[in-house]
C-alpha cells in the first residue's frame, strides 16, 4: 500500500451523503466495478471485505491510476473525508495496465488497508498518518505494508484461481 497525495490521480473527491448503504465499495469505472462484483460472487474473502467496509460505516471509491510509481499496483490514497452522518470515505487507486488476474487481488489488498483505517476510528488526515506511521516502510519505497493485506491478497488469488479451474465431472 502506498499513501499518496491525490495530485497524480483524478478522482471526484466529494463523498455524497450515504443513504445507499448497498454499495460500500464503488468503482469509478463500470468495467472495474463489474469485475469486482463478479469476483465477490466467487471469492468469500472479497465479499467479506466489502461487507466489512459497510459494517464499519465506510465508503471506498476505487479508480484506475496511470501515475502510480513503478512496482506499485495499488494504493490507499492519503485522503479521508467524514460525512455529516459519520461515514468515512476513502479512495483507492489501482494501476492501469495490470494483468486481468492481478486487478481484483490488488483491490482486495487495498480494501484490507481501508478496513484497517476504518477499524482504527481514524477520522482525518493527521490520524491517517499517525495510524500508518508506526508501520515499517518497505525498503527502498515510501510505502507501508501489513501482513494481513498480503494474506488477504493471496487468499483472494487462490479463490479466484479455484473458481476458474475446470470442474471435474462427478459422473465420469
Amino acid at each position: 500500500m502506498r499513501l499518496l497525495a491525490c495530485g497524480p490521480v483524478v478522482f471526484i473527491l466529494l463523498c455524497p451523503p450515504v443513504s445507499a448503504r448497498a454499495q460500500p465499495v464503488r468503482a469509478a469505472d463500470q468495467n472495474l466495478g463489474a469485475s469486482i462484483a463478479a469476483a465477490a460472487r466467487v471469492s468469500p474473502t472479497l465479499a467479506a471485505l466489502i461487507e466489512r467496509v459497510g459494517t464499519l460505516r465506510g465508503l471506498v471509491y476505487i479508480a484506475w491510476a496511470p501515475a502510480l510509481r513503478r512496482g506499485i499496483r495499488g494504493a490507499l490514497l492519503q485522503k479521508i473525508q467524514l460525512t455529516p452522518d459519520g461515514t468515512r470515505c476513502l479512495w483507492i487507486a489501482v494501476r492501469t495496465g495490470l494483468a486481468h488476474d492481478e486487478v481484483v487481488p490488488t483491490v482486495a489488498h487495498e480494501l484490507q488497508h481501508a478496513i484497517e483505517v476504518l477499524e482504527s476510528n481514524v477520522r482525518d488526515l493527521a490520524g491517517l498518518a499517525r495510524h500508518f506511521g508506526h508501520l515499517a516502510t518497505v525498503p527502498g519505497h515510501p510505502t507501508v505494508e501489513t501482513e494481513e493485506a498480503r494474506r488477504v491478497q493471496r487468499q483472494v488469488e487462490r479463490e479466484l484461481r479455484r473458481a476458474r479451474a475446470p470442474k471435474r465431472c462427478s459422473m465420469c
